[in-house]
């Protein structure tokens, strides 16, 4: 045997062809650990981080474990409920890098969507492969093995699936299977059930040897990383000394210090940036102060844990991790401060930092009662109706749609969120509401300025109309020939734990019929932002963030603004929210306007650098914005006062 394995400077291979066919089933592993194939094989490119060259496991040492931990024999499984900017990619391409070159067999990576799928397979998982010698030289010679979404190595190939995609789950047995930011993933992949549970039974051949890696930051409760979090054997921190005191403890965000007189200066960079330095850690035990130069050292010298402190189980089959963003090395103290101060105030924000950055479960607030007599009595202001209020940086329309014309919200927004009633009302056709959302203008207060609506959102749902039509398709037509990049179609639905507005493009009408071309709509979780919304309107209306109304707000208004309360089921002990009023048409387009701003809608208010859609009054007069009139193509039918093109 040590003639055919002859030894040379660069490989252990031997030169018989056939004998190199028996060297990738039965070679002896050379890295044993993950860790150590990575230190000494993976080279980062500039594509995948900021600092490129040799992987180095002791920038990050508490990925040592983790990673070593999916090569121990006894692991079969792993979840990782991280917040960001710790390495969870990173641990799951290690771990990639060394089934191939070790460890060869069948692999499943799973993303949440198609779009993610291939940004990740080509400026992730290819550049690491080609950088490294070991993997690119495994590769199958054809190019027709090597694609996007199916890589072939000696013995081994890797599979890249959507989780929106149940039939790439099925079928092909797997050894291996990734499943990067499950929270991300639907509930149910179609009609055929859950994507992680889909994937995981593609194992079954493989029930001695299988190994399946979940990451994600958590969402709620019930949410799927906490789930299989709390199913594993071992639920493990990182725990870290005191440079100090020594004393072991776990970094949490309650410990965090820092200046509290700055705040009352505002929240503009500069004195975000003086907040930043001020911060620091306080260690629990000796009250010393321990700042960003200590951290390396601290993650160094760190160990994971039980949550209680004590050691593991080294026999366990699934062991879950959990850390937050304290921990990672490219974050300062001051940077998690710092975010926190800027989403406080914001409950949809302060949800997503308190998943993504802290890894905590979101648990909503108890929704306690609005009495609108109270709400009108301190959130009411001085200002009439069509008067837009001194520093607004923005308004948005929400629309919802009736059989007999549409409801509608004017809402003005300032840079803090403060937000403010400028009109409600009902536009009977589609050239009425054509006239509000491009042509209508509203007075500034104190000023000769005009502002007009910068985004607007339609409820494109709705009932069956004459000759067999339906409203989603009526308004599908009409936003194609008039959006103007200022109105959008939405669609209201609840995925508790999913983002809160996501994207999406149609290319089928509810007929079936194909929408050449596709049509942008944005999908809205309603629950969420009933949530911020009773959040807001319990706010002084000093306080950033407050929700409030012109003068002459009625009490109708109020009433369908408050149509809905969370109440708690009797059976199942979660609460839901329960229509009390029929009649909740200024709910939802208070929702609707309120998505317009979100963040993950295309970044929101976030993108404004000054005041939009604002125009003096002699521009308004000299240059008014026409309807566009773009013309019906098949149709005999008008339908509320316009013709409509049914493609």
């Amino acid at each position: 045997m040590a003639q055919v394995l002859r030894r040379s400077k660069t490989s252990l291979r031997p030169d018989n062809e056939l004998l190199q066919d028996i060297w990738h089933s039965w070679r002896p592993g050379i890295c044993r650990k993950v860790s150590k194939w990575a230190d000494k094989y993976r080279i980062l490119s500039r594509l995948a981080s900021s600092e490129p060259g040799r992987w180095k496991t002791s920038r990050v040492p508490y990925l040592r474990e983790v990673m070593d931990a999916f090569s121990d024999p006894k692991v079969r499984m792993i979840v990782l409920k991280w917040g960001t900017q710790l390495g969870k990619t990173e641990v799951i391409l290690n771990s990639l890098g060394w089934v191939i070159d070790e460890s060869p067999g069948p692999v499943l990576i799973v993303y949440d969507t198609e779009k993610t799928l291939k940004k990740v397979s080509t400026t992730r998982i290819q550049p690491m492969i080609e950088s490294c010698p070991r993997l690119r030289d495994k590769k199958h010679p054809s190019a027709d093995k090597f694609k996007l979404e199916e890589m072939h190595f000696h013995d081994c190939v890797i599979y890249l699936a959507s989780a929106q995609s149940p039939g790439s789950l099925a079928s092909t047995p797997i050894e291996y299977v990734f499943c990067d930011e499950v929270a991300r993933y639907p509930t149910y992949a179609k009609e055929e059930g859950d994507p992680v549970e889909l994937a995981m039974e593609r194992q079954k051949t493989f029930m001695y040897t299988k190994k399946t890696v979940l990451t994600s930051s958590p969402t709620v409760k019930e949410g799927t990383i906490s789930r299989f979090f709390e199913d594993c054997e071992e639920k493990l921190t990182y725990w870290v000394p005191c440079p100090h005191c020594g004393s072991y403890q776990v970094l949490e965000f309650e410990q965090l210090r820092w200046d509290k007189e700055l705040e009352k200066k505002g929240k503009n960079e500069g004195v975000m940036r003086l907040i930043r330095d001020s911060a620091y850690y306080e260690c629990i035990h000796c009250k010393e102060k321990i700042t960003d130069q200590h951290k390396n050292r601290m993650l160094k010298d760190g160990a994971w844990a039980r949550m209680d402190g004590s050691k593991p189980n080294r026999h366990a089959e699934s062991l879950g991790f959990w850390i937050s963003s304290l921990y990672s090395p490219f974050l300062l103290f001051g940077d998690v401060v710092v975010k926190y101060l800027k989403v406080k105030d914001d409950p949809a924000r302060h949800r997503v930092f308190v998943n993504g950055w802290l890894a905590k479960e979101w648990e909503e607030p108890p929704v306690v009662k609005i009495d609108p007599v109270e709400i009108l009595k301190t959130n009411r202001t001085n200002l009439p109706p069509r008067i837009v209020p001194k520093d607004t940086i923005c308004l948005t329309m929400g629309i919802d749609t009736q059989a007999y014309g549409f409801y509608f919200v004017v809402r003005a927004w300032k840079r803090d969120k403060t937000s403010q009633l400028v009109e409600f009302g009902l536009a009977p056709s589609f050239k009425d509401l054509e006239e509000i959302i491009f042509n209508r203008t509203y007075p500034v207060e104190g000023s000769e300025e005009r502002m007009r609506v910068w985004r607007a959102a339609i409820d494109t749902g709705g009932t069956a109309l004459d000759h067999g039509f339906t409203m989603t398709e009526a308004i599908y037509d009409w936003l194609r020939h008039n959006s103007r990049g200022v109105v959008f179609g939405v669609k209201g639905q609840s995925h508790k734990g999913a983002k809160r507005v996501k994207m999406t493009v149609i290319d089928k009408l509810p007929s079936g019929k194909a929408l050449i071309g596709g049509l942008t709509l944005f999908l809205i979780d309603t629950d969420a932002f009933k949530e911020a919304l009773h959040y807001r309107l319990k706010l002084k209306p000093n306080e950033p963030g407050a929700f409030l109304f012109h003068r002459d707000v009625s009490n109708k208004y109020m009433k369908q603004l408050l149509s809905e309360e969370k109440r708690r089921d009797s059976k199942t002990g979660k609460e839901k929210w329960v229509k009390v009023n029929r009649e909740n048409h200024a709910l939802d387009c208070e929702i609707y306007a309120m998505a317009c701003v979100d963040a993950e809608w295309l970044g929101g208010i976030e993108v404004l650098s000054k005041p939009m859609q604002m125009e003096t009054k002699n521009r308004q007069e000299a240059s008014p914005r026409t309807v566009n009139k773009a013309g019906a193509l098949v149709t005999h039918q008008t339908w509320l006062g316009r013709t409509t093109n049914w493609l």
